[in-house]
């Protein structure tokens, strides 16, 4: 809780003290129509049983796995995967090519901001991880376990 609680302070900081609003999971449906992309969500186990610093997180998952959909893959669909078998939640983003792109090649990652980065650093600091990498049917997957917080 003491990490969730310096999170916020920073992003406050960061945002130079502007008043943030903070998404749960029961946001993604919202964030997923909003998104102006094809994507197919799945659901699975008892979203209840994730406490609210985790279900913070996992939407930023899906956030930044769709941004950078949005950004690298445009007209590509996405698949959402928000998958909670306690003690862990899994969050997936994963999408094929873009129309017209070539295939990326395994292992290569696509040069550009540091979302992922900071994203990774938070879900470690949960005591999660986050891995980010090409497909090799050329398009990309965002996979994240976070524990639940409960349970």
């Amino acid at each position: 809780i003491a990490l969730e609680e310096l999170d916020q302070a920073l992003a406050v900081l960061r945002d130079g003290g502007a008043e943030r609003v903070t998404h749960t999971l029961a946001d993604v449906p919202a964030l997923v129509a909003s998104c102006g992309q094809p994507v197919d969500v799945r659901w699975a186990g008892p979203l209840d049983q994730v406490a609210s610093g985790p279900g913070r997180l996992g939407y930023r998952v899906v956030q930044e796995g769709l941004t950078n959909v949005a950004r690298h893959a445009p007209g590509a669909r996405a698949a959402v995967s928000v998958e909670v078998e306690p003690p862990l939640l899994r969050v997936v983003v994963r999408n094929g090519p873009a129309r017209g792109v070539a295939a990326a090649r395994p292992g290569r990652r696509p040069a550009g901001g540091t979302g992922l980065l900071g994203l990774t650093e938070r879900v470690e600091r949960l005591g999660g991880t986050l891995t980010a990498d090409p497909t090799a049917e050329g398009g990309f997957l965002v996979h994240a376990e976070l524990p639940t917080g409960r349970g």
